[in-house]
């Protein structure tokens, strides 16, 4: 059967888009959110595949393997809560996860490929947070206080084997 093309229209106002991968078909759908902070998978052959409603507006999407089975679920990071949802639109145990503090930026931290992650957050102008994959706080990041306020979103490199967060501070 030939396709053309179809519409699928929402009813409220795009007001953020994220690229992400399909796991099963290793095609590229879209994480859209709308002006009223819901959330929704949308791919090019199906339209909106689930919807969810978040806090506030969407500062990130990364997708992680959190249960290591080769399929991937969506860490999605608001100013105020991390979720972490399942590839049908369904929060996964645990999450999600109020946070004390408000995130500037997040960055997930995968060390050695081990998918044993790490979610690196900023908050306030000077704090790095590192939680554990279940969303726990880690001993020496609850938070980590740098001396000038951060100018640009924190980065994890891995070279070699060894690992470094690399934080520009404005001065």
């Amino acid at each position: 059967k030939s396709r053309t093309s179809d519409s699928f229209k929402l009813q409220n106002s795009i007001a953020a888009g994220f690229p992400v991968k399909n796991h099963t078909t290793s095609g590229s759908e879209l994480i859209l959110q709308d002006s009223t902070f819901s959330v929704f998978l949308f791919s090019p052959d199906n339209g909106v595949l689930w919807q969810y409603q978040v806090d506030a507006m969407i500062l990130a999407v990364q997708q992680v393997d959190y249960f290591k089975n080769g399929k991937l679920q969506y860490l999605i990071t608001t100013p105020n809560t991390l979720y972490l949802i399942d590839r049908l639109g369904r929060n996964v145990q645990g999450f999600p996860k109020k946070l004390p503090f408000t995130v500037k930026s997040s960055e997930v931290v995968d060390y050695d490929k081990s998918k044993n992650y790490r979610y690196m957050l900023s908050a306030g102008a000077k704090e790095i947070y590192i939680l554990d994959k279940s969303g726990v706080m880690l001993d020496g990041w609850s938070p980590n206080r740098l001396p000038l306020d951060i100018a640009y979103k924190p980065k994890h490199y891995r070279l070699g084997n060894k690992d470094y967060f690399l934080v520009i501070l404005k001065d």
